[in-house]
């Protein structure tokens, strides 16, 4: 599920992994665009419990990293130097596979990558 933040409905029913306790949080936490799941719309309370529940695990599939200290960080946006960066990234790529690339780590919140 890592691999489609973008997903917003997604139904699992009859997949034995709905019967695992926090099944519907975790899946909710993992997935923050996620409207729909198993063809129940999802509730402001049940993000709020999700995010007390698994807002480590947000925060590892919104940066792809392991919830340290630098991907609650990037989770949380760019800071006013990484933008800076990204500006002069963006305005010195010299391909469309630069730009591609640097689209690919903005939309994965990946700053750090575009610092170096």
């Amino acid at each position: 599920l890592a691999g489609l933040p973008s997903l917003t409905s997604l139904s699992l029913v009859d997949n034995p992994v709905t019967k695992q306790q926090g099944y519907r949080h975790y899946v909710i936490a993992r997935l923050p665009k996620l409207r729909v799941l198993d063809f129940k719309r999802v509730t402001t309370s049940e993000r709020a419990a999700a995010a007390a529940a698994f807002g480590h695990v947000a925060a590892e599939a919104a940066t792809g990293d392991s919830g340290d200290a630098d991907g609650a960080a990037a989770a949380a946006g760019p800071t006013p130097e990484q933008i800076a960066q990204i500006k002069e990234a963006i305005a010195s790529a010299t391909s469309l596979t630069e730009v591609a690339t640097l689209e690919k780590a903005l939309k994965a919140g990946s700053y750090k990558l575009i610092a170096q």
